[in-house]
């Protein structure tokens, strides 16, 4: 079997350091607001805005990126002892990424709609957004964040011990996917969770080429 080859694999893994300032410029331009709670007319003004839906944008393509850097560290893990592992890690990235993508659909294009709606009078609507957060969302949301974080422990497993990248780069991969799937509505705790990507990620690049040089 022919491996790709190290700069490809390089490419990949540093779609996560920049999936994590993606999503921390995609946080700051959101005004880190979430669900409509407390001041609804803060809120319906900061989703209204042009800046929240470039920030939506900006945090989809976060999500979506790392797709690329699941992949390339399961070739760097495959050919170590942590294969099995390792792809079973892929797996549940792979699907813990995808069912929540339609929550961050929902956000994007009907938060803007309903803020606006309400700065024009409709000051029920907003509720709306809360209900399907918390509501039928959860189908997939609630899967998808175990898929995650079983796939950010796999790897982490994985990298502990195959020795193929730095344990602590493998630690904080897995700090990332609990925080980043189940902190959904604080800020501090998803900003955190992409300081973690922007480190474990630094650390399996680094990891790569000393192993390689």
């Amino acid at each position: 079997m022919q491996y790709p080859s190290k700069r490809k694999i390089l490419l990949c893994l540093f779609t996560f350091p920049l999936s994590g300032v993606l999503a921390l410029v995609a946080l700051f331009l959101r005004k880190f607001v979430g669900l409509p709670i407390g001041d609804l007319a803060a809120w319906a003004g900061v989703v209204a805005s042009k800046s929240y839906l470039m920030g939506q944008y900006l945090y989809i393509l976060a999500y979506v990126l790392p797709f690329l850097g699941f992949w390339a560290l399961y070739m760097v893990l495959m050919q170590r002892n942590g294969e099995k592992l390792a792809f079973w890690g892929l797996v549940g990235t792979l699907v813990g990424t995808g069912l929540p993508l339609t929550t961050l659909g929902v956000f994007a294009y009907a938060s803007p709609a309903l803020g606006k709606l309400y700065l024009q009078g409709d000051t029920h609507l907003p509720q709306v957004i809360t209900d399907i957060a918390m509501g039928s969302s959860m189908v997939m949301g609630l899967p998808g964040a175990i898929f995650y974080v079983s796939g950010c422990l796999l790897f982490g497993l994985a990298i502990w011990r195959s020795g193929a990248l730095t344990r602590w780069s493998g630690v904080l991969f897995t700090l990332h996917g609990l925080l980043v799937a189940f902190g959904f509505g604080s800020p501090l705790m998803l900003a955190l969770s992409w300081f973690l990507l922007i480190a474990s990620g630094t650390g399996f690049i680094l990891g790569v080429q000393k192993k390689t040089a």
